[in-house]
């Protein structure tokens, strides 16, 4: 299915990567979802504020976040 988005001028397309646990699941799904990701499409991090740490242990720090590749385009606190 994501293989049909399309480019659209002044819209700019992002995937929320999501997923709730500790860094590594984080990372794990993060690699996962990559795969059928297009190329033109800008990837997004969101990171759950009471779940991560309940199911993970701790939050991903802003630097584990930023060493992901490709980079997130934004990451979003719930």
């Amino acid at each position: 299915a994501e293989s049909r988005l399309h480019r659209h001028r002044g819209v700019a397309l992002i995937k929320s990567i999501d997923g709730i646990g500790g860094p590594g699941a984080k990372r794990g799904t993060w690699y996962r979802n990559l795969e059928e990701t297009p190329k033109h499409v800008h990837t997004g991090m969101k990171l759950f504020l009471e779940e991560d740490v309940e199911r993970g242990g701790r939050l991903m720090r802003p630097s584990e976040v930023l060493a992901l590749k490709p980079r997130p385009s934004y990451v979003l606190f719930e």
